[in-house]
């Protein structure tokens, strides 16, 4: 994902980006509509026209669809006739943390992420598309007419975004802080009162405390403090396979968790292929990115394993008062 942009040049170079990916999106967003499929930008200019002043101060690299978990399939059959190809399923995701999948269109590199859900929902995918679909705003993108989420469901988003990402990603800092400067009381109201219709309480207020003026919003909106160990690795930026070990955790029987076991030192192709360039190396880069796996995890699994106990201690005093 880009940086935010900042001196001119980079604004520049963000704003060519940006009309790069909206040409794609608009692409896509009219292929679909042809085919009568209901859906909802995310992010990226919706967030760019809703949080900032003007072109390239919001960099964005990709386009973001929320759709009803039925249309899925058949959006990713008109996406892949489009010439993208799926490049991560989420398969090694927890349950509890699949969202979306990701393809790219090998002949520009473009890449549109599906999402049938958002990080921090705790609904069933059906109950989320229901709520965040029913207020929407009309919004041209790439010349192509689209909807995206009304405001208060976008300010839910940037909370939600926020605590996905934690502290490691600046731009969902970012747009955590100008979202806080620039959205009145009322659509904050509006946002609270979509998560606990979506059972997201505890995502959003984690999101929002994330900046020293949303944890005062948070307080005020009377948004829940408890917290689990997955929202304090997240909003933590703590090593990746420390998500791991709650994982595991969460996991029930025997058999379930051999399965993730096994699957984490043996994960899909397409995993490997995202997160590291020596997979994509082809096949001997593939076998290769295959047998340093378990190297890379035992290097890992120290730090992890300390930032996965602490943040379980955490939650704990702090949910036990």
């Amino acid at each position: 994902m880009a940086p935010a942009a900042s001196g001119p040049s980079q604004r520049l170079a963000a704003a060519a980006q940006a009309l790069a990916v909206d040409a794609v999106s608009g692409e896509v967003l009219g292929a679909l509509g042809a085919a009568g499929i209901d859906v909802l930008l995310l992010k990226g200019p919706t967030f760019a026209r809703l949080l900032y002043d003007s072109g390239g101060e919001r960099s964005y690299s990709d386009t973001d669809l929320l759709l009803h978990e039925r249309d899925v399939p058949r959006a990713e059959s008109v996406i892949a006739e489009l010439g993208f190809r799926l490049v991560l399923s989420g398969e090694l995701f927890a349950e509890w943390q699949r969202h979306a999948r990701t393809w790219q269109r090998p002949a520009d590199a473009q890449m549109v992420d599906v999402h049938w859900t958002l990080p921090g929902l705790g609904v069933e995918p059906e109950r989320a598309w229901a709520v965040l679909a029913r207020d929407r705003v009309a919004l041209a993108v790439g010349g192509a007419q689209t909807a995206a989420l009304a405001p208060p469901a976008a300010a839910l988003h940037v909370g939600l975004h926020a605590a996905q990402h934690g502290t490691s990603a600046a731009k969902g800092i970012r747009d955590l802080e100008r979202a806080l400067e620039r959205l009145p009381t009322e659509t904050w109201r509006g946002a609270a009162g979509l998560a606990r219709e979506l059972n997201a309480e505890a995502a959003f207020g984690a999101g929002l405390r994330l900046a020293p003026a949303g944890r005062a919003l948070a307080g005020e909106l009377t948004l829940g403090e408890r917290i689990s160990p997955a929202l304090l690795l997240q909003a933590g930026a703590a090593p990746g396979a420390a998500m791991g070990f709650e994982h595991l955790a969460a996991t029930r029987g025997t058999r379930a968790r051999a399965r993730l076991v096994a699957r984490t030192l043996v994960p899909p192709a397409d995993h490997l292929r995202f997160y590291k360039p020596l997979a994509r190396r082809g096949r001997s880069g593939l076998a290769a990115a295959y047998l340093v796996r378990p190297l890379d995890l035992a290097r890992q699994a120290p730090g992890a394993l300390r930032a996965w106990r602490a943040a379980r201690r955490e939650a704990r005093l702090h949910n036990n008062g």
